[in-house]
């Protein structure tokens, strides 16, 4: 048996001996070993990608999303999204930070069927996406059985030369229903 922890949360995580995906509980499928430093742009840019393979999720599955960022404490606007597929028409959470020096957000992506996800819980310093209403956000995909699917993080700088924008942690883990 493995432990992973999340320093973040504090959480503690089990895996089975048995390191197929489909054996497994609960199980890592991306995180980063050093911190990844938004460069002088004010470009919405890639931080961090997690493939979910082909076939790895079934009906009930989640996958969370958690991370942690540093920035400086002005008040410039920074901002983090987590996307599906790459496409920011597929903000399932997004932290946006002011006068503050970082944050931690916590997503969980639900398998609705094996062509929906559903943003089901979010953490407590961060919003919805959505302009229109602040219900979980839907997202269509391929269907997920034959289909790979990735989760992206993004982050974006009101400024580039005086801000800064580090995320200093992620991980995504999938968890069986």
């Amino acid at each position: 048996m493995q432990i992973y922890i999340d320093f973040i949360t504090g959480r503690v995580y089990q895996f089975d001996i048995d390191t197929t995906p489909s054996a497994q509980f609960t199980y890592v499928v991306g995180q980063n070993t050093s911190a990844v430093t938004l460069g002088n742009t004010t470009t919405n840019t890639k931080l961090a990608t997690a493939t979910i393979p082909a076939g790895t999720l079934k009906i009930g599955d989640s996958v969370k999303i958690l991370f942690a960022v540093t920035t400086n404490s002005n008040a410039n606007s920074k901002v983090v999204n987590i996307t599906i597929n790459n496409t920011t028409a597929s903000v399932f959470g997004q932290l946006s930070m002011t006068a503050h020096t970082g944050g931690v957000m916590e997503v969980t992506i639900k398998v609705v069927s094996l062509t929906s996800l559903r943003a089901v819980n979010m953490s407590n310093n961060s919003s919805y996406s959505t302009t229109t209403s602040a219900s979980p956000r839907n997202y269509t995909v391929s269907n997920i059985n034959s289909n790979a699917f990735t989760i992206d993080i993004y982050g974006q700088k009101a400024t580039s030369g005086t801000d800064t924008l580090i995320l200093e942690h992620y991980c995504a883990i999938v968890q069986r229903s």
